[in-house]
């Protein structure tokens, strides 16, 4: 069975992820909801196509983006591994 794991930098940085349009308790409330949306996208056996970064700092490791949330994964045996998140506008 797949398991989705964060890496402690991912991890940190969602819960860092703030809005200057809503209250802390409804970007928690988000957040919440994307990360778990990303674990059940990623565990999704049907998604077949996945991208490879070609170039900067992630080269060689699979991306996806949800909800102009760029993630960036490895998968070992049968654990996926969430390595780093890029935020929405962020480069």
């Amino acid at each position: 069975m797949n398991k989705v794991f964060w890496s402690d930098s991912a991890e940190k940085k969602m819960l860092s992820f703030n809005s200057e349009y809503y209250m802390i308790k409804e970007t928690r409330d988000y957040i919440a909801i994307v990360m778990k949306d990303i674990e059940n996208y990623l565990l999704n056996p049907f998604i077949s196509k996945r991208y490879i970064e070609e170039k900067g700092d992630h080269k060689g490791i699979a991306r996806i983006v949800y909800r102009k949330f760029k993630v960036y994964y490895e998968k070992v045996d049968e654990e996926i591994i969430i390595l780093a998140i890029k935020f929405p506008g962020e480069q």
